[in-house]
């Protein structure tokens, strides 16, 4: 199996664990082609992000508000694995990471990131600030954080777990989670003073 094959995988696998474990998160399905894609679409509603499930950092990520476009983005992506589509969630993205320390978990501060638009050519514009001006951020940080212990403990994680969220209408949703080094984590260093 390849590398591509395997993030894939583990990509996938995340979704699920998410959606079986009770972790609010968007609807998803993986799709395998256009048919598949526009009849999940009719139940989840438009718009909907459609994304090549091997790659991160939303390269090969749609928005698609129409059955045409799905059909558009199959074909210019020339599409020949699988695709996650999920409901899109407009709201406001934060990210959390939790650390452990000797064994301790420390759970950094939310991170607010007032833009992550994805153009229509592919490219992303990211504008970050470290602490949200939107009081409905604030009053949800300490449920965002109980949140993120609670999925660092059923994955057993042991080390760094970083988790992107949206919240809309006081409703968070975990959009991923990994364990990746990110620029969330030099914000989140920044904010509390604590080098990882």
């Amino acid at each position: 199996r390849s590398n591509r094959d395997s993030t894939a995988y583990l990509y996938i696998k995340m979704k699920y664990f998410l959606q079986e474990n009770n972790f609010p998160t968007p609807k998803f399905k993986v799709v395998n082609s256009i048919m598949d894609a526009v009849n999940f679409a009719k139940r989840i509603g438009y718009p909907a992000i459609l994304k090549v499930a091997n790659l991160s950092e939303g390269r090969m990520m749609g928005l698609v508000q129409s059955d045409s476009d799905i059909e558009t983005y199959f074909y210019e992506q020339d599409i020949s694995q699988s695709v996650i589509m999920e409901e899109f969630i407009l709201g406001r993205e934060v990210s959390t990471i939790v650390y452990h320390n000797f064994g301790k978990p420390l759970v950094f501060p939310v991170v607010y990131k007032p833009k992550t638009d994805y153009l229509i050519n592919g490219q992303s514009i990211r504008a970050r600030v470290y602490v949200s001006p939107h009081k409905e951020i604030k009053l949800l940080e300490k449920t965002i954080q109980q949140m993120a212990l609670r999925l660092s403990s059923a994955i057993d994680n042991e080390c760094l777990l970083g988790l992107d969220i949206v919240i809309r209408n006081n409703t968070i949703y975990i959009l991923e989670f990994n364990s990746r080094i990110t620029e969330t984590l030099r914000m989140c260093m920044v904010l509390t003073n604590v080098n990882v």
